[in-house]
């Protein structure tokens, strides 16, 4: 909305308005919010500013110019390792279909066919992995 100048801050600090969770999708809430005016006076937000309910825009990542969907999780509770959180996942996987058909999952290499949907198993499983095999082989 506008910096906080604090001369006791090394750079300024960026002031955020926040309506309560439960006023957040009411655009109503939204156009009563009050700003004061360069002459002092409190406007409605809604007597110079439209506001309307839109979708957002979502971001599309990519990797070697192909589309791609990141996935990160987190394991918590009584496994001491993330690979049987994987493995519990990987079966639910197994028979879950995307766009009508099965998808394959990846282990230790990128998908053979990166235009149809396909997992690649990576992170906390990907240095476990190499850790393992860098050490058998030596």
């Amino acid at each position: 909305m506008t910096y906080l100048h604090d001369p006791n801050a090394r750079v300024p600090v960026p002031v955020r308005v926040e309506l309560a969770a439960y006023n957040q999708g009411d655009v109503e809430q939204i156009n009563n919010i009050r700003v004061r005016a360069e002459n002092g006076r409190l406007l409605a937000l809604s007597e110079f500013a439209t506001v309307e309910r839109s979708a957002r825009e979502q971001s599309v990542h990519r990797k070697d110019l192909l589309p791609v969907v990141y996935v990160t999780a987190d394991v918590a509770g009584t496994t001491d390792s993330p690979l049987y959180g994987m493995i519990d996942v990987v079966s639910a996987l197994d028979d879950l279909p995307i766009d009508g058909a099965l998808s394959d999952q990846f282990y230790i290499q990128q998908p053979d066919n990166p235009v149809s949907w396909s997992l690649k198993w990576d992170g906390e499983w990907q240095v476990t992995y190499e850790i393992f095999r860098d050490m058998g082989a030596a």
